[in-house]
């Protein structure tokens, strides 16, 4: 059970550089925290749309590095 913390300030709860598997892009992901307030969010490759969860207190924010380099040009497929 979590504690909610009125008032508690928001904070970077991780920042980090990925590779998606699927099409080999190259993306920094900035995870959002803010203590009471975390739980299971997801984010998206920027290419492929490949989903990837994490525990935040919202939506990661997602930049681009580098493009896709597997040649195909279809979306991660969502099964």
């Amino acid at each position: 059970m979590s504690m909610l913390v009125e008032g508690t300030p928001p904070y970077v709860r991780g920042t980090f550089q990925q590779t998606c598997g699927y099409c080999g892009c190259v993306f920094s992901v900035r995870v959002p925290g803010r203590i009471g307030y975390e739980g299971p969010e997801n984010y998206y490759c920027p290419e492929c749309h490949k989903r990837f969860p994490v525990k935040a207190s919202r939506a990661p924010g997602v930049t681009l590095i580098s493009k896709r380099c597997d040649g195909r040009k279809a979306n991660y497929p969502d099964l």
